[in-house]
């Protein structure tokens, strides 16, 4: 029943029975105009709700998108609580990462308040990977009694779970909290359960681009570390008041890894039979860098003119 439809004569006996069929049909067409207008204002409100979930700003704006789609006056308090998993895919926390709250009654749960280890198995019922709506959370079989004492201490009489998923990854939950026992409505559920999808896919999309920004920023730390310590490193190798060079010899290596490659097992005794092949290895060393005592105990003007020997690959004062 939506409602009733009242039609009054102040004369005696003034309806018949033709009447009575007329105001019957019009009272089935009221209610038909009546029910599609509260289905249609549903829609716009689920319309306008997904684009809030698209476009909030934080998740505290999708906790309320959530919680303010079908405006209960119940549930005065929303959280959403973010799953944290290790390395093996086991659940290892829990975190509260949003709240919305109607101004009337006690307040949420604080942002960043964590659960993990014994307090996960306290809160067991909250963590469901099915939509649950609990009209009277201390009078539900499905509610454990860990589950209820937690609730009761933070004033929760009539709870709804919807579990936030992507693919078939849990990534967290959304708790509406109410007072008082209130019996959750079919349209009431299957509202409330239109944004989960949505919200969940929202909320990974966050949380992939908050790890992407702390990466990025983690990276631009580490690249701007090693460019002070190369700095530090030239300032140390420029101002050494010893003579200091810095060279490659990696043509050597590949070269001596040749005459192993050829036959070579006894190094020591072939160069000793062969000192040219010291001289060989000598040429292919490539000066990088000398420093400033270098150029000056050499009393050269300009670096290149250190090691002739060494061709286009001389360092440059």
């Amino acid at each position: 029943m939506l409602g009733v439809l009242d039609l009054q004569s102040n004369i005696l006996n003034n309806f018949g029975e033709e009447d009575i069929n007329l105001f019957v049909s019009l009272a089935s067409q009221v209610a038909v105009a009546l029910q599609n207008a509260r289905q249609f204002e549903r829609l716009m409100n689920m319309y306008r709700a997904s684009q809030r979930v698209n476009t909030a700003s934080d998740f505290n704006e999708m906790v309320a998108v959530v919680a303010e789609g079908l405006r209960i006056p119940v549930i005065n308090r929303a959280v959403l609580m973010i799953f944290n998993y290790d390395r093996a895919g086991q659940m290892e926390s829990v975190s509260i990462q949003g709240t919305w709250f109607s101004g009337e009654g006690p307040k949420p749960q604080e942002l960043g308040t964590t659960y993990s280890g014994n307090m996960l198995d306290a809160i067991r019922t909250l963590l469901s990977p099915e939509a649950l709506f609990v009209d009277d959370v201390l009078d539900d079989e499905r509610v454990d009694k860990g589950t209820q004492e937690y609730l009761k201490r933070q004033h929760v009489r009539s709870i709804g779970i919807l579990p936030l998923r992507v693919l078939s990854r849990q990534v967290g939950t959304i708790l509406l909290e109410g007072e008082t026992i209130h019996q959750f409505s079919e349209s009431e559920k299957q509202g409330y359960q239109t944004f989960v999808a949505q919200v969940a896919l929202a909320l990974e999309n966050r949380r992939l681009l908050i790890e992407a920004q702390q990466r990025a920023a983690e990276l631009q730390k580490s690249q701007q570390a090693l460019i002070e310590s190369e700095e530090h490193f030239r300032n140390l190798f420029a101002g050494s008041p010893v003579s200091l060079w810095e060279e490659d010899f990696s043509q050597v290596k590949l070269f001596l890894d040749e005459l192993r490659a050829s036959g070579v097992s006894d190094l020591r005794a072939h160069l000793a039979e062969h000192p040219e092949v010291i001289d060989e290895c000598m040429a292919k060393i490539r000066v990088i860098e000398v420093n400033e005592r270098t150029l000056r105990c050499s009393l050269l003007e300009r670096r290149r003119n250190c090691y002739p020997t060494c061709g286009s690959s001389s360092a440059k004062k």
